[in-house]
């Protein structure tokens, strides 16, 4: 039985740090060598996207997970978003989502028949996706071996340090 790869990624849209992946799942010998697939937050640009431009046809799946950031932006009133946000920052709702995101990725990777020998998260744009934050979490709960490609100097720099 091959090694397993699973290719993690949380971007709004299906932009430029998505070019490494395209390439990545569309090598041959990478597949011929490991089981490969792919999870993505669902988000219409991104699946938009990801339709157009991925080669070839492995193992896709999203996931709906929460994403304060765009739930606010959701939000055209810019008093009622700032207000918004305020409430979010003093009852902790980015934390809570954390949670709720570990456990999603937990239910979808921790399956003992769905043995993942190394997970590769796509971490795009600046700063980051909290939901990524989430995969490392499962990951770890679920005795995975864990592999985050920084996509920013910021984070190469923070991992340097």
């Amino acid at each position: 039985m091959k090694p397993r790869i699973q290719f993690y990624s949380d971007c709004p849209s299906f932009a430029g740090c998505e070019n490494m992946l395209v390439v990545l799942l569309g090598d041959k010998e990478l597949r011929l060598q490991y089981e490969i697939s792919f999870t993505y937050r669902y988000s219409p640009a991104y699946e938009a996207g990801l339709v157009t431009r991925m080669p070839v046809a492995i193992n896709i799946s999203s996931l709906r997970m929460l994403d304060l950031p765009s739930q606010m932006e959701r939000i055209r009133w810019r008093p009622l978003r700032t207000t918004a946000r305020a409430v979010a920052f003093v009852l902790l709702v980015r934390y809570w989502c954390l949670l709720w995101n570990t456990a999603v990725l937990y239910r979808a990777w921790g399956k003992s028949d769905s043995k993942i020998d190394v997970l590769h998260i796509n971490n795009g744009c600046y700063p980051g996706a909290r939901s990524c934050i989430s995969a490392v979490l499962a990951a770890r709960l679920s005795d995975r071996i864990c592999c985050q490609q920084p996509c920013s100097p910021v984070y190469l720099v923070s991992a340097i340090v």
